[in-house]
């Protein structure tokens, strides 16, 4: 599978020495041990055979975390022909994470790699024998940006010329995407309809008078579900690059008023405030009205779960040359951990197989609605979400 005579390519040697690491050590083998150690793994008589037999992608890593051998499936994962393409490469660099190639020294030595489940499992490994991590990552795909959710499985291996670590990698996306579905599905709107039903019975049981006020929850409850199922439905159609996008005029100003008249009612907003700066810059904006609505609708949501009672989310926009900015603001601050990981799917601060929120606003925003989302949060002032999108799109 290798070829003894084809030029080797690590697309980190252009890394310089670094002085500090925000997470694994960040020194590099040369190429030529590099060579060494491939050359060493391929006269092991049948162990391509054994690794091309396994299911699972498979990596064979040095103690300086570079790809020294591989498998079928691996090749066959990332689109390579050849697995000398990979040599030398770590494992976030093969698999093209989008914080892959940073400073100080790429894989493994970024702030966002002290998150990440490969890294960990890798470095509980070298000190221990054996470790298993999830590990959620955003890679350059074909299509842009796209999230993987992976099963790596880390074990030390000891040889003659020195210590390695075997990485057997299972991508668990559609399982964890699985998981996620029936979270949402079955737990939160399940709840949202069991309301509807209990005021459906205030209604058969209550005087008549009391009637409406019963009906108007029903209905608002009701525009929730649907509000719930549509935008997973529009989320799936997304990644699948199957979202159509219908452009109209939105002023940007009654578009707010909007949604924060929309999650004024619903139940994350109780004994807390959704105010529209009045500042707000009033623009004729050419956008997909929906897809911009489950943004900021998103954007107001998460504000408001993470804001206490009595707390204030305060939604805003204004104009700059020739791209619009809306902005939500809360009080709560998130941790540094948090914001590691806050675009990454399935990643949540409300427990397990959650997390489509945030993963969602960038999706959206970036590939169908030609701008760009972002955050700044600190302990002073709080969390301010924003977005930024061409005035015609």
């Amino acid at each position: 599978m290798y070829d003894d005579h084809c030029a080797v390519r690590a697309a980190t040697d252009s890394f310089p020495p670094p002085s500090c690491t925000h997470c694994a050590p960040a020194e590099r083998a040369p190429l030529a041990e590099v060579e060494k150690q491939r050359r060493f793994f391929s006269a092991l008589p049948y162990i391509q055979q054994l690794f091309d037999a396994i299911s699972t992608m498979v990596l064979v890593i040095n103690d300086s975390r570079q790809i020294v051998f591989c498998n079928r499936h691996m090749l066959a994962f990332l689109g390579v022909d050849r697995a000398a393409d990979l040599l030398g490469q770590r494992p976030g660099e093969a698999l093209s994470c989008v914080h892959g190639t940073k400073p100080p020294a790429g894989c493994g030595t970024t702030e966002f790699c002290q998150t990440c489940g490969a890294v960990s499992a890798i470095l509980a490994a070298n000190s221990g024998g054996r470790a298993a991590q999830e590990c959620r990552m955003t890679r350059y795909g074909p299509g842009g940006a796209e999230s993987l959710e992976l099963m790596v499985q880390a074990t030390r291996i000891e040889t003659e010329i020195g210590n390695f670590v075997l990485l057997s990698i299972q991508d668990i996306s559609h399982e964890r995407r699985r998981r996620s579905l029936e979270k949402i599905f079955f737990h939160d709107i399940l709840n949202t309809v069991g309301a509807i039903l209990g005021c459906a019975d205030l209604i058969r049981m209550s005087d008549p008078d009391d009637a409406s006020k019963y009906a108007e929850i029903i209905c608002d409850a009701t525009e929730q579900v649907l509000g719930e199922i549509h935008a997973q439905k529009d989320l799936l159609a997304a990644e699948n690059n199957e979202l159509r996008v219908t452009r109209g005029i939105v002023n940007t100003v009654d578009f707010l008023r909007g949604v924060a008249r929309l999650f004024a009612s619903q139940e994350a907003a109780r004994d807390r405030n959704i105010v529209v700066d009045p500042s707000c810059a009033e623009v004729l904006m050419e956008t997909d009205s929906v897809i911009l609505g489950r943004v900021i609708g998103n954007m107001v949501k998460n504000a408001l779960e993470a804001s206490a009672p009595g707390e204030t989310v305060t939604v805003s926009s204004e104009t700059s040359g020739d791209r619009v900015w809306f902005r939500v603001h809360n009080a709560a601050y998130m941790s540094q951990n948090v914001q590691r990981q806050v675009f990454t799917r399935s990643f949540s601060t409300k427990g397990g197989a959650r997390g489509m929120g945030t993963y969602g606003m960038k999706l959206l925003t970036e590939r169908y609605l030609q701008g760009s989302v972002g955050f700044v949060s600190n302990q002073d002032e709080g969390t301010t979400f924003f977005a930024h999108y061409p005035v015609s799109l």
